[in-house]
């Protein structure tokens, strides 16, 4: 159920007589949770994550003093940050404007992991993209997206789309 029918739908029930009653709330996407409500805590790790069955007793604490959850705001990925900063934008903090700036990525959707990098013993992770949505961050960074390639991965190479993108900073 989208929060704000979940907010209307709270109110239709009787709020309770608390110091906050009927002052409408919104609730950040980490650690609280509302019972039956996804909470990805803005990372795509938890998008698929089922909603948790109970609220949490701050959740509940907030509602008895008469609060109206309707929203959720968004925050940087697991809350991990003090600020919340589009992809690409430290890169293209430190370019002049008219910088061009060159990508190289693999394409394709979710992570890959791989237990050794060239014969050595290492745990490593890396995310994929889809152009698309590559061009979508270089937009939000302030770049004109340029042009964007792809081609095939060369036998001896892992076995995922290569992605070339060059962007101009505004």
């Amino acid at each position: 159920m989208p929060l704000y029918d979940y907010g209307r739908a709270a109110i239709a029930a009787g709020l309770p007589d608390g110091p906050f009653t009927g002052v409408p709330f919104l609730m950040k996407d980490l650690t609280a949770s509302i019972a039956g409500v996804k909470m990805t805590r803005s990372s795509r790790f938890f998008a698929d994550a089922p909603p948790p069955a109970a609220g949490s007793e701050h959740v509940t604490r907030l509602k008895r003093a008469g609060l109206v959850i309707f929203g959720r705001t968004n925050t940087c990925e697991l809350g991990l940050s003090l600020t919340c900063e589009p992809q690409l934008t430290e890169l293209t903090r430190v370019l002049i404007p008219g910088g061009l700036l060159l990508l190289a990525f693999h394409g394709g959707e979710g992570e890959v992991h791989a237990d050794d990098w060239f014969g050595r013993g290492v745990s490593i992770d890396a995310t994929l993209y889809q152009p698309t949505e590559m061009a979508t961050y270089m937009k939000r960074a302030r770049l004109d997206v340029e042009a964007i390639t792809t081609r095939a991965p060369y036998e001896f190479e892992y076995q995922t789309t290569r992605v070339y993108a060059a962007g101009v900073k505004r």
